[in-house]
């Protein structure tokens, strides 16, 4: 069970043919001291107007579904300062 903490917003694809809602919901730790963990949910078609027509921030819903994650790793710096950015001689051309 989570809890929806952002209302759900309906939007439509760029061709208007397919609509799309998303919220955010806040799932609680399984121990007393697991902080809790918020995900994004993402409804289309005829169950993205039931989303936004049906719930609101604050009520509690049962999700069932496919899971996906996007990671994004942002620990390299690509910038010529960086640290971590080094290169070797084979790097380089000579002219």
């Amino acid at each position: 069970m989570a809890e929806i903490i952002q209302q759900p917003e309906l939007r439509y694809t760029a061709d208007n043919q397919l609509e799309i809602t998303q919220m955010l919901v806040q799932f609680w730790g399984v121990r007393d001291n697991d902080p809790p963990a918020n995900l994004k949910v993402v409804g289309f078609g005829k169950l993205a107007k039931e989303i936004q027509q049906n719930y609101k921030e604050g009520d509690r819903v049962i999700l069932v579904g496919r899971l996906t994650m996007n990671v994004i790793d942002r620990k390299y710096n690509a910038s010529p300062t960086s640290p971590n950015n080094t290169s070797s001689d084979s790097d380089h051309t000579s002219s």
